[in-house]
């Protein structure tokens, strides 16, 4: 059996049988660990998203390395897809910026940590290997978001732990902003797994705990969380192959948006509409001044682009270089995704960037669009993470995720729900559930190669 690891004699055997043209001996059956699919790389890269998860207990580096251990000793066929490959470069070219950065020791910091984000992507690509596996995966991840993060951001709030007014955790999360953005992936992640699980108990648990994430996420009173939501709920909306279902959930989540949201929310998010460029009132677009900083930094981070346009300034460096230009600001971050990314790696990196997120994204929607017909429930939770990754990349537009590893996650979710879709579990009378372990496929694109 695949990924097995068998006897020295019982290999000897079967390739006997196999040169002689007789029978090959019956191979033992797996045991119950490994036929729902917990091997030694699928346990350590849970231990990994457990850290990431939670910020508890520092075991991400042993878990990925059982992880890596796991997979020499499984002896499985490793797979290096395309989005993968984009990202492959991105990291190589991050690691030339070395030869130009204005501070060696921050760059080589930086490369390290987006080589590791990518050997653990790696892993996670070769250690998911079917769908049993992703449901877990997923399960495991919204078990320890609600555990951790969700839990500690409504206990805060409600005990007045805020961040002005605003809902928080701690750690990374301790910004409203990044808070936000991260409650997409358990929120996308959930309604994929409603699409595919139709039980109506799977699909109660799921409305409360989307409805939960989204209250908590309204709670940051972030803009860009907000915005992003809309994004998602529109894209859902449109992608689904039941319009009218899919309104009356949009509704539902409106309903608890209006009934969590306190007026301060409201207050800033209308602050948007008072932009007008340099002439805007920035009081008036928010009393704390936030937007007004925002802009100078996003003036500041173009006149970097300008001068370094191809290769950057170097990995890690931006808050030095805005410091560099804008000595009343200080040592800042962008507060965006893109202009990070063209400031510090030029346009070179901003290319090999986005050229993993459209990879993934394209591969996503072409397998998407082959399984309408026979797996439109499949094809429907792909989209859905689609539509999580799409309006993550649009929070991005006020925060700086390149350096996130949430987002990397995403991003690997929705690779193996289009690697690993195939027929739906829904039987006639419209009950279904998780599918026994599948016989490992080839890990192939869906998209046919070119003649």
């Amino acid at each position: 059996m695949r990924g097995m690891i068998l006897p020295e004699s019982t290999r000897t055997a079967h390739r006997a049988a196999v040169a002689t043209g007789a029978h090959p001996p019956a191979t033992p059956p797996p045991g119950l660990l490994h036929r729902i699919g917990i091997t030694p790389a699928f346990v350590g890269f849970l231990a990994y998203v457990f850290v990431i998860v939670t910020f508890r207990f520092p075991i991400g580096e042993l878990g990925v390395a059982i992880g890596f251990l796991g997979l020499f000793l499984q002896r499985v066929r490793l797979h290096l897809p395309q989005y993968l490959g984009w990202h492959l470069g991105f990291v190589l070219w991050c690691a030339m910026t070395y030869g130009w950065t204005p501070n060696p020791a921050i760059t080589q910091e930086a490369v390290t940590q987006a080589a590791k984000v990518w050997l653990i992507m790696f892993l996670g690509v070769n250690a998911v290997r079917s769908r049993t596996q992703l449901a877990m995966l997923v399960l495991f991840i919204l078990f320890w978001f609600f555990v951790y993060p969700v839990r500690g951001t409504i206990v805060n709030y409600v005990t007045g732990n805020t961040f002005f007014g605003r809902s928080a955790w701690n750690g990374v999360l301790s910004n409203p902003n990044y808070l936000a953005a991260t409650c997409l992936v358990p929120i996308s992640s959930a309604a994929a797994l409603m699409a595919v699980w139709r039980r109506k108990l799977v699909v109660a648990a799921g409305s409360i705990v989307l409805a939960t994430l989204v209250g908590v996420m309204i709670l940051t009173q972030s803009r860009a969380g907000m915005l992003a939501l809309f994004v998602f709920t529109a894209s859902a909306v449109v992608g689904s192959r039941k319009r009218g279902k899919a309104i009356m959930a949009s509704l539902g989540l409106a309903i608890v948006v209006l009934a969590v949201a306190p007026p301060e929310a409201w207050e800033r998010l209308g602050g948007l509409t008072k932009l007008g460029g340099r002439r805007t009132d920035w009081r008036s677009v928010d009393e704390e001044g936030s937007a007004e900083q925002r802009f100078q930094i996003a003036q500041t981070a173009l006149a970097i682009i300008g001068d370094h346009p191809l290769g950057g300034t170097g990995s890690g460096t931006y808050p030095i270089m805005n410091e560099r230009y804008n000595p009343v600001l200080g040592p800042r971050d962008t507060h965006n995704t893109y202009l990070h990314v063209t400031a510090e790696q030029g346009f070179i990196g901003l290319v090999l960037f986005l050229g993993m997120l459209v990879s993934v994204v394209r591969l996503a929607l072409i397998r998407a669009a082959q399984l309408m017909e026979s797996a439109p429930h499949g094809a429907g939770a792909i989209r859905l993470l689609a539509a999580g990754l799409a309006s993550f990349l649009v929070a991005g537009i006020w925060g700086s995720y390149d350096n996130f590893q949430i987002l990397y996650v995403l991003c690997l979710l929705l690779y193996l729900s289009a690697r690993l879709a195939g027929p739906d579990l829904v039987t006639s009378s419209g009950r279904g559930g998780v599918e026994r372990t599948p016989p490992a496929r080839p890990l192939r694109s869906p998209v046919a190669p070119r003649r």
